[in-house]
């Protein structure tokens, strides 16, 4: 993985679902929660390096929280 992954994570039903790549996670605890359960499908722990990105605003019914993961220099 040399470019970072774009892991965008929507509320529903009280339930954080976070989805990229294909895979999809969720949690009830927050959206960041969702998005790390998320990376640890994407990559071996400790490989990758987690960041918020923003709130994706452009439906105001259905904000979206953007992280990106990105891989560890080696």
């Amino acid at each position: 993985m040399n470019e970072p992954i774009l892991i965008r994570v929507r509320l529903s039903t009280q339930t954080y679902t976070a989805s990229a790549a294909g895979k999809r996670a969720s949690a009830t605890a927050g959206h960041r929660q969702a998005a790390e359960r998320l990376a640890e499908k994407l990559a071996e722990p400790g490989t990758c390096e987690l960041c918020f990105a923003g709130i994706d605003n452009r439906d105001p019914a259905r904000a979206v929280h953007c992280y990106k993961l990105y891989p560890n220099p080696q």
